[in-house]
């Protein structure tokens, strides 16, 4: 009986190696994929982002339209940085700071492009934009 016994628990050391031993593998492949994850994410964070934006196109584009934002919000900071280092050329009224405008012009969301007296909800592609202004 002893014997049975320790033939079984023999057996169940040598199952559980080799589950362990299974195991690894994969391991080693979910750590691996999540390590790309994370370094595919800190280059597009940091990378110094390449401009193909045209300075007088910007300018136009800031001269022929209104951008009213938050401060606090996601889609504003990013239709903004869309511009780089060219941002500070785009007209850029923020709620926070003057919420009469906002109240006044029925802004019902942000980013909200006001182009030609007509707004247009939402963030905007480069393209759109330069479009809508006739840039």
């Amino acid at each position: 009986m002893e014997e049975k016994t320790n033939t079984q628990n023999n057996e169940n050391k040598e199952e559980i190696k080799e589950e362990k031993k299974s195991k690894k593998p994969i391991l080693w492949i979910v750590i691996t994929i999540v390590l790309l994850i994370i370094a595919c994410v800190l280059l597009l964070k940091y990378l110094p982002k390449q401009s193909n934006l045209d300075h007088e196109m910007v300018s136009c584009i800031g001269d022929n339209s209104l951008l009213v934002a938050s401060k606090g919000c996601g889609y504003c900071h990013n239709q903004i940085e869309m511009f780089g280092d060219d941002k500070d050329s785009l007209n850029i009224i923020y709620c926070e700071d003057d919420e009469q405008f906002c109240i006044d012009n029925q802004i019902a969301g942000v980013p909200t492009w006001i182009i030609n007296e007509e707004k247009f909800v939402g963030v905007r592609t480069i393209d759109e934009l330069k479009e809508l202004t006739g840039c």
